[in-house]
């Protein structure tokens, strides 16, 4: 009778999962899966000190290899883009840990060796700091959910930036955020007298 449940449970979750699937399309299935609505948190844009903000370690294992490579961006031009933080409850803050790091890991690093102590966020509050705990993964790795380009897309940035002498291979893979080689490759397929393999 087991073997039977089973079954019945799997038939039923692939059958649920493919109706999740056809019914919910790409930033839906997130909202979904988050069950968030705006009521229950605010979000508020401030300067803060980057001592007061804490790590969970799926943030620092999700980017212990690749953490670095804004420094140089960041001592030229600032971090422009503000990271993401969120509140901790009133028992947990304390003057050294107020804040739960969302989203911008490589800005903060690259601030902090540029001697910066405070850099500008948008600082989460939720309502009931429980859900806010609960969801802090996810509501990461949403705000930090890249779209991907296609390759048409890429070809056609790729012979913008080519225009400009200054820009070199190894800049523009940078730029792109290509592996090293696939710029030459890409011109390669996209240069060749065979139709069927720029289309493919």
């Amino acid at each position: 009778m087991s073997d039977t449940y089973n079954k019945e449970e799997t038939m039923k979750g692939t059958s649920l999962e493919k109706e999740y699937d056809a019914i919910f399309d790409g930033d839906e299935k997130s909202s979904a899966l988050l069950k968030l609505t705006s009521n229950a948190f605010t979000r508020t844009f401030q300067r803060i000190k980057i001592n007061q903000i804490g790590l969970t370690d799926p943030i620092k294992k999700g980017r212990a290899k690749t953490m670095i490579g804004l420094t140089s961006t960041i001592k030229d031009i600032g971090v422009v883009t503000p990271i993401h933080v969120m509140t901790v409850s009133e028992e947990a803050a304390d003057d050294d840990y107020r804040y739960i790091l969302l989203s911008g890991l490589r800005r903060m690093y690259g601030a902090l060796r540029n001697g910066q102590e405070e850099i500008d966020a948008f600082i989460w509050d939720f309502h009931d700091k429980d859900q806010g705990t609960d969801l802090a993964l996810v509501l990461s790795l949403l705000l930090n959910r890249v779209q991907k380009r296609t390759w048409g897309e890429i070809w056609d940035l790729y012979k913008a930036l080519e225009l400009q002498s200054s820009i070199t291979p190894n800049t523009l893979e940078y730029l792109l955020q290509l592996e090293s080689g696939e710029a030459m490759k890409l011109k390669d397929v996209m240069l060749c007298d065979y139709a069927e393999v720029k289309e493919a």
